[in-house]
């Protein structure tokens, strides 16, 4: 989520021209190293910021360019086209959605799921950035392949994790051993997927409380159904 400064939102970090003679080359290098990845997840957050603002169809480098108050050649430069820069957001807003690190580490595994999945739904109002640019993003891979094969890959790349809490939870006695893990998961997202296109559809229809009471209904049926 972008911030917002006295000129609009975070500026792009940009690396200074004057040297320092008491830095050595590594130190230069490695402060490089961190200039650029800080430049690189400001550019995509103000992407981010954009597409929840305004959809995907208003993302341009121009348009993000002028929000940063810059010139198009750090976006080029950085990202090459366009595609490049929504799978890079596209695998941003996961990762914020997704399972954050230590969360594998639980006592109650069957609550960390359902809480890492409701997450990844749009039950919360008002919806963050990152839920909203997700909901634009989910919609445009359907007919944009590139896009789709990105997303494909990001949730692929989670899957082993949620998997595992399936696991955790099955050993702890808290989902039945008869439930296979994949199928249960599929159930699990096709829930979410079906909350997400309902919002994107009939937002006025599908109000936090509803949603939120839907979800957790269709998580408890599912974790408690024999297979």
């Amino acid at each position: 989520m972008a911030g917002e400064t006295s000129g609009g939102r975070d500026r792009v970090p940009g690396v200074t021209s004057a040297d320092n003679d008491d830095r050595s080359d590594e130190d230069s290098v490695s402060e490089e190293n961190v200039l650029t990845e800080a430049r690189r997840a400001a550019m995509v957050n103000l992407a981010i910021g954009l597409i929840a603002e305004g959809g995907i169809g208003g993302l341009t480098f121009r348009s993000i360019a002028k929000e940063a108050g810059t010139s198009t050649a750090p976006f080029t430069t950085e990202f090459g086209t366009r595609e490049v820069m929504l799978n890079q957001v596209l695998m941003e807003v996961w990762r914020r959605l997704g399972v954050q690190e230590g969360e594998l580490e639980t006592d109650d595994p069957l609550e960390t799921l359902r809480l890492v999945l409701r997450r990844a739904t749009p039950v919360d109002r008002p919806v963050s950035p990152e839920m909203e640019a997700w909901l634009n993003l989910y919609v445009e891979a359907v007919h944009n392949e590139p896009l789709k094969r990105a997303l494909v890959e990001v949730e692929a790349e989670q899957y082993p994790t949620y998997t595992e809490l399936i696991g955790k939870a099955q050993a702890a006695g808290q989902i039945p051993t008869s439930h296979d893990p994949d199928d249960l998961l599929a159930g699990l997202w096709a829930l979410g997927d079906g909350l997400l296109l309902g919002y994107m559809l009939y937002p006025e229809n599908f109000t936090s409380e509803r949603t939120g009471r839907i979800w957790e209904q269709g998580f408890r049926a599912l974790i408690d159904s024999s297979s």
